[in-house]
Parts: structure tokens; C-alpha cells; sequence
């Protein structure tokens, strides 16, 4: 009788645990790629950067730029042009300017294509991390492309406070930090991010969205 006891407890006791790996499996499976959010958003940025960089020295190149005189460098304006096309204010002692006014054709800034393609890589990034993790609805890909954000945000406060320099004259130019990590950090990254992970689970959003609605 106590063998059998113990048995009955020993099979309780493993039906009771094979009960819990399921829910933990869910629980776990609940979790939001934020590891991967971060590498995809960080590599755009990154990338976002190298093109402007380059943007910059060949503008720098094409407009007889003396790099040697009092102007900042082409790390400097890169740094500038990417957070200026990402909505930040370029600051001179505090007072917003235009990049292109102070350095003049030297500065991509103001190029619209530049612009362009600062979001399009934000997409392209919201786009990749959706697929990556395998979204299959709208939520499930939101929730996954908005993820870039912390790669950016972190990114765009440390180009902001890398990038402020001072002229000869004892001028000090530099990226409003506060612009750094509203606009280039959260607002645009998850706006566009956003857009690129519905673009994942393209076509027929609207039908996916009447189907979760009628569901």
C-alpha cells in the first residue's frame, strides 16, 4: 500500500509539473524582442550615419571646403545633418540655425534626398525586425518595429553630445539634447519603424484589421 502511495504521488506530482512547462512556454513566448530591437535600430543608425558621413565629405570635396580652417570637422557635420533630418535643432550658443547657412553647400542637410533616406532605412529596419521574429498580425508586428527606438535613442544622445564644438571665436555649436532624444531618438524611429513593421504583414491590412475586429 505505501509503494502505491507513493506511485500515485510521484504521478501527480510529474502531471502537475508537465502542466506548468506549457504555461511557462507561453509566459516566455509573451516576451518582446528587445535585444533584437535594439541591434536592428542601433545597425540603422549606424548605417544612416555612414551615409551621411559620406554625403558630407563629398559635398565638403565638391565645394573646395578648407577642412583645415575653423570649421568642424566632416564627422561633426554628419553628426548634425543625420539628427537635423531626424527633426533635432542644430544650436548656435543656444539659438537654432540652419546647417546650410553656416557651412553652405558643404552641409547634405538640406538635401531631400538625404532626408528620404534617413526614413527609408528607419522602414527598412521596422520592416526587418517584424519578418526577423516572424509577425503575423498588426499587433505582433507593431510591437516588434517600434522596437528600434532604443538603438536610436541611445545613438542619437551620444552623436549629440559628441558633436558639439567650438569655433575659434569661442562659439559653441552643438545638437539641442532634449530635440536628440524627443524627435531623433523616439518620435521618428517609432514612427517610421512602425510603418516598415505594418509593411511586414502587407497585403491586406485593412482585411487583417476587420478580421481581428471581428474576431
Amino acid at each position: 500500500m505505501a509503494e502505491d502511495s507513493q506511485l500515485e504521488y510521484e504521478e501527480e506530482q510529474t502531471d502537475g509539473q508537465s502542466a506548468e512547462r506549457p504555461a511557462a512556454t507561453a509566459e516566455s513566448g509573451t516576451d518582446l524582442p528587445l535585444k533584437e530591437g535594439a541591434v536592428f535600430g542601433a545597425a540603422a543608425f549606424l548605417l544612416s550615419y555612414a551615409v551621411t558621413w559620406a554625403m558630407t565629405v563629398t559635398t565638403f570635396a565638391a565645394s573646395a571646403v578648407d577642412t583645415s580652417g575653423d570649421v568642424p570637422g566632416t564627422f561633426t557635420v554628419a553628426g548634425w545633418s543625420l539628427l537635423a533630418n531626424l527633426g533635432s535643432a542644430v544650436e548656435m550658443e543656444g539659438e537654432p540655425i540652419s546647417i546650410g547657412s553656416e557651412l553652405g553647400a558643404a552641409s547634405p542637410a538640406g538635401y531631400s534626398t538625404m532626408i528620404v533616406l534617413t526614413f527609408l532605412i528607419i522602414v527598412a529596419a521596422g520592416f526587418a525586425l517584424a519578418r526577423y521574429e516572424g509577425a503575423e498580425d498588426l499587433e505582433s508586428a507593431a510591437k516588434s518595429a517600434v522596437l528600434v527606438v532604443p538603438g536610436y535613442l541611445v545613438l542619437a544622445l551620444l552623436v549629440a553630445v559628441a558633436t558639439s564644438w567650438e569655433s575659434n571665436a569661442n562659439i559653441e555649436f552643438a545638437v539641442a539634447t532634449g530635440d536628440a532624444v524627443l524627435y531623433s531618438g523616439i518620435l521618428f524611429p517609432a514612427l517610421f519603424g512602425l510603418i516598415g513593421g505594418l509593411l511586414a504583414v502587407w497585403p491586406a491590412p485593412v482585411d487583417r484589421v476587420m478580421a481581428q475586429i471581428d474576431g
